[in-house]
């Protein structure tokens, strides 16, 4: 198989995973195949960010396993600094109608945020200005 040519979600979750500790593929991929398609979403999208964003993923001796990242469902934590939601990559899109997907929660709640306030009359462009910053406006914002 060539770096690039993936055809699952957890080969592209596998392809973006750096470091030398990276090992046990096969139990990766059970473990990964067992989450639902909105934690496989996160736990890549969240990869990805830790990769440009996460100061102790610089240094590949900091870089945790695969497989402890899945146990421990890292995806879950926080990434120091992060001030923006990247857009999700090619092969993963952003359901916002998925409640058990947090960020696709925010997504929704400022959304129909919008809407009463607008059915109210009221000004909602600080909220819109929150949610544009909050996903670069990718998701249909604007």
């Amino acid at each position: 198989m060539k770096d690039k040519d993936f055809t699952t979600p957890f080969e592209h979750w596998w392809g973006q995973y750096p470091g030398f500790r990276k090992a046990n593929q096969s139990k990766c991929r059970v473990k990964f195949e067992k989450l639902d398609i909105s934690e496989q979403r996160l736990a890549f999208i969240h990869v990805r960010e830790c990769i440009e964003r996460h100061p102790d993923w610089q240094d590949p001796q900091f870089i945790c396993a695969p497989l402890v990242y899945l146990n421990q469902r890292r995806w879950e934590n926080a990434i120091p600094g992060k001030k923006d939601m990247a857009a999700p990559t090619e092969g993963f899109s952003r359901d916002t109608t998925n409640l058990r997907d947090p960020v696709g929660q925010k997504i929704n709640g400022l959304q129909k945020m919008i809407e009463m306030l607008e059915g109210k009359g009221a000004d909602a462009s600080a909220i819109k200005q929150q949610l544009q910053e909050a996903t670069g406006d990718k998701y249909g914002t604007g």
